[in-house]
């Protein structure tokens, strides 16, 4: 869990974007074509990749006091029994995503 210079990497990135677009929305006057929506997408990515960063950020500090839970997370997350559901379930959803057409629950006679 030693990733937190990512993290912070990301809140600023994150906050880099959302104030370029909040800059080109006050600063351009008369937007064309794709200037009309590139500073929506930037804030919105900003805020994203904002938000992803700080909540990794907040759920580490929140973890290094009590040592306990974060080893029972960490053996959670790598259980085999765990790791065996979580594939089951993917590929169960790829299965339904690459049928052709077939609504889900409804046999294919």
């Amino acid at each position: 869990m030693k990733k937190s210079w990512k993290d912070y990497c990301f809140v600023i990135i994150g906050i880099l974007l959302l104030g370029f677009g909040l800059f080109i929305i006050k600063t351009i006057s008369n937007p064309q074509d794709i200037m009309q929506t590139l500073p929506y997408i930037c804030i919105g990515v900003g805020c994203g990749i904002f938000g992803q960063g700080m909540g990794n950020i907040v759920s580490e500090k929140a973890m290094e006091n009590y040592p306990d839970i974060k080893k029972q997370l960490e053996i959670d997350k790598n259980d085999e029994r765990n790791m065996m559901i979580v594939n089951c379930a993917k590929a169960k959803a790829y299965e339904m995503m690459v049928k052709d057409g077939q609504p889900i629950g409804n046999p294919s006679f």
